[in-house]
């Protein structure tokens, strides 16, 4: 049996020594994790590594005193590495404070590094003792401390001196109130820490001294965490799901350390190894906390709602800041939203638009008062519904205050579905979605806007240029069909018709050019009083193309056109748009196969002409644009587009049958026999 105030000193020790580690432990996980938090400062990282190792040397120094009878094989070791660890904070408290000096204040320079030289100097010179001592095998650290008594405070107090007066400088010369705050507060701390700690090294053997030291050197973390949480400072953030963790451990052994003299268990050696055994669970329960239950949660949604009943903070921020990423499309940013939403919930989550309970949701937040509820809230056509379908709830996504989707969320175990207070989340999170939707919208609109006026733009440009060349190509045609007239009359009298067949042809193309000249210079539209042979104008334009389609290898047939009589619209109009059909279907043809050009009457008022041709189909991406302008399936994307509009000039519509094996395009004329 030991005595009530023995295990009280023990106790307090425990909890003072299981409270530094979870203070210090998490604060050097903190920085550790995210090296961006304090720059380049790692000086700082290894000073909380270091606290954090001390704290925890000592801790389990405690735990394996009371569980274990007599000194273990590490003792040695772990009494060497928690004393050097104790030994460095110094050094590296200089230098962290040396380098806070210059990145938190501004316009000041770094100060000499002379200022580390002393304490690494120091930390050096106690590695030698310590060595000595490891290898002798049987340390005590309080009779090391009192052999070294005087080395250790010179080496506590010069360093902490130092670095309390790199803290004054950075105070005088900062502008930033709170972190003058900070600094006032932590050099309060720190000469507490080394006041205990000298009269500590001083006085080895006095328990309540190693006791004060201890407790008073929770003081700079208490401080740090308290300016973190309230002013974020150093870019740190605490996690208060974590340390809530820890300050449940630490509940937990203070309770077990009260019953003891409650039911009389106080000062047994039974009772000292509960306690001990408690306080290493809490340890590794506190610590390893986070980590075991993501392995868990991640296995089982229903286990991870148990153990997080509610939207995690944290992964809600990391949605909402994914979401607004502008180079994911629709279906991915959904798909984000129901992982994210079903990881939460523990239970299934989709949008719906084509089932057909969608049309009635639908038609129910079609108004935008309405709002998304659960069975329990829902009204009652929509609660219907819900129960119908084995939904749980239904949200309502509107995108330019307009309703597009709904989202439904299934009936699950475990507590799955939504809970009070997540209906707010959700519904950030659907409002966060449809802003990027209609974002992007918006952004689609412009961009196709912007390339209609680029099209315009270079639509009016070719005008331009075409104007141009008409104007030059004017002469030049009429000096060509005069010799091709001469010459053609020269034939036909020396009785060489098929000659004189040929220069009929090409004088009948001059004319066709002159005419389209004249069109451009005025910008013409097709006069209503002029009528045109359609029949006579479609088998010139097959005998002008044997010769193009012989060289191709293929066969241009004009069997199947018969004659329509005359139709509304100049001649050259309609020679552009049947010559234009038959060139292209005759380009596309492949080689050993026949284009074919049908015209006919279907009744008083309606004329087809039809121009097939065999091969592949065209791409579909291209036949959805193949009357736009600059849009090709092997060509300059201008021809089918002249077609299309002197087909609306004339009062036809054209359109494209796209299959393999036969590509055909039909214009349908609204002609009333002339």
């Amino acid at each position: 049996m030991t005595s009530p105030s023995a295990d009280f000193v023990l106790f307090s020790e425990l909890l003072v020594d299981l409270c530094g580690t979870f203070a210090y432990g998490f604060i050097a996980r903190q920085l550790l994790r995210d090296r961006r938090l304090v720059g380049g400062n790692r000086a700082l990282r290894w000073l909380a590594a270091c606290v954090a190792f001390w704290y925890l040397g000592c801790l389990v120094d405690e735990v394996v005193a009371v569980l274990v009878p007599g000194r273990p094989w590490f003792g040695t070791t772990l009494d060497v590495s928690r004393g050097l660890s104790w030994l460095a904070v110094f050094p590296l408290l200089v230098h962290a404070v040396w380098r806070l000096a210059g990145d938190l204040t501004e316009g000041s320079r770094h100060p000499s590094r002379l200022w580390l030289v002393p304490g690494y100097v120091a930390f050096a010179a106690f590695c030698v003792p310590a060595i000595t001592y490891w290898r002798s095998g049987h340390l005590l650290l309080a009779a090391t401390a009192g052999e070294l008594v005087w080395p250790i405070i010179t080496h506590t107090t010069v360093l902490a001196v130092m670095a309390a007066f790199l803290l004054t400088r950075t105070h005088l010369t900062s502008v930033d109130l709170t972190l003058q705050r900070f600094i006032r507060w932590f050099l309060f701390t720190l000469l507490l820490v080394v006041i205990a700690l000298v009269l500590c090294v001083r006085s080895p053997e006095a328990d309540w001294l190693r006791l004060t030291a201890q407790g008073v050197g929770l003081g700079p973390a208490m401080v740090l965490l308290l300016f973190v949480q309230r002013h974020t400072i150093l870019k740190l953030s605490v996690s208060l799901t974590t340390l809530r963790h820890f300050m449940n451990a630490v509940v937990v052994v203070v309770l077990i350390m009260a019953a003891g003299p409650v039911i009389n268990a106080d000062g047994s050696e039974v009772f000292r190894r509960l306690v001990a055994w408690s306080v290493l669970l809490a340890l590794l329960g506190g610590t390893a906390y986070s980590a075991l239950t993501e392995v868990m949660t991640r296995r089982s949604a229903a286990l991870r709602r148990f153990i997080e009943p509610t939207v995690p903070i944290a992964e809600l921020e990391d949605l909402l800041r994914n979401l607004r990423s502008f180079d994911s499309d629709r279906r991915t940013l959904q798909r984000l939203v129901t992982e994210s939403l079903q990881r939460w919930l523990g239970t299934g989550v989709r949008f719906v638009d084509s089932e057909p309970m969608a049309d009635e949701l639908m038609q129910y937040f079609a108004d935008p008062d309405t709002r998304g509820s659960d069975l329990v809230d829902a009204s009652a056509p929509v609660a219907e519904i819900l129960s119908r379908e084995g939904l749980h709830a239904a949200f309502p996504l509107r995108v330019a205050g307009c309703i597009d989707e709904v989202l439904v969320i299934e009936s699950g175990i475990a507590g799955g579905g939504v809970r009070a207070g997540e209906n707010e989340a959700i519904e950030l999170v659907l409002g966060q979605l449809a802003t990027v939707l209609d974002l992007q919208s918006v952004a689609r609109a412009r961009l196709a806007a912007e390339q209609r006026s680029f099209e315009h733009e270079r639509l009016s440009t070719l005008g331009l240029v075409a104007a141009s060349l008409a104007h030059e190509v004017k002469n030049p045609l009429a000096s060509m069909k005069a010799l091709a007239q001469t010459v053609h009359e020269e034939l036909k009298a020396s009785a060489q018709l098929e000659q004189a067949t040929d220069l009929a042809a090409i004088v009948d193309q001059i004319d066709r050019l002159d005419q389209v000249t004249r069109e451009i210079l005025g910008f013409a539209k097709p006069r209503s009083g002029d009528n045109t042979d359609l029949a006579a104008i479609t088998r010139s334009a097959v005998y002008i193309l044997r010769a193009e389609a012989r060289r191709r290898g293929v066969i241009i047939e004009a069997e199947q056109v018969h004659d329509v009589g005359p139709v509304a619209g100049s001649t050259a109009s309609w020679q552009s748009v049947v010559f234009n059909l038959l060139l292209n279907a005759v380009k596309h043809a492949p080689n050993s196969t026949s284009v074919t050009a049908r015209l006919s009457r279907i009744n008083r008022d309606s004329i087809v002409f039809e121009t097939t041709n065999g091969g592949p189909a065209i791409d579909s991406a291209v036949a959805k644009r193949i009357f736009e302008p600059f849009v090709s399936h092997g060509g300059t994307g201008l021809g089918l587009s002249v077609v299309a509009r002197r087909a609306e000039d004339l009062g036809a519509t054209i359109r494209l049958s796209n299959n393999p094996g036969e590509v055909r395009f039909t214009l349908s004329i609204k002609q009333v026999e002339v």
